[in-house]
C-alpha cells in the first residue's frame, strides 16, 4: 500500500487567496485573455505573422536549418552573458 502524498503547501496556500486577494503579486501565470483582444494590440506586420502561423509539430534536430545556421549566433549570443 502506498503512502498518502502530503498537500503541497504553496498550492494549498494559493488555492485558498489566489481568487481572493485584492492585489495578486504571486502569480506565475500570465493574466487570461482571447485571443481577439490580443490581436488587437498586434500591429499588422504581427497580425499577419501569426495569422500564417502552423501550429503543427515541426522537424527537429536542425533538419529545416543546417546545424551550423542554428548554432552559431547561439555561440555568438552565449560568449556574450
Amino acid at each position: 500500500m502506498t503512502k498518502p502524498m502530503r498537500d503541497f503547501v504553496l498550492e494549498t496556500f494559493m488555492s485558498k487567496w489566489e481568487f481572493t486577494a485584492r492585489y495578486n503579486m504571486t502569480a506565475s501565470d500570465a493574466e487570461s485573455m482571447r485571443l481577439p483582444e490580443l490581436l488587437a494590440m498586434a500591429s499588422d506586420e504581427d497580425r499577419a505573422d501569426f495569422e500564417n502561423l502552423s501550429l503543427g509539430y515541426t522537424e527537429t534536430f536542425g533538419a529545416r536549418c543546417s546545424g551550423r545556421k542554428l548554432r552559431e549566433p547561439m555561440t555568438r549570443f552565449s560568449r556574450k552573458t
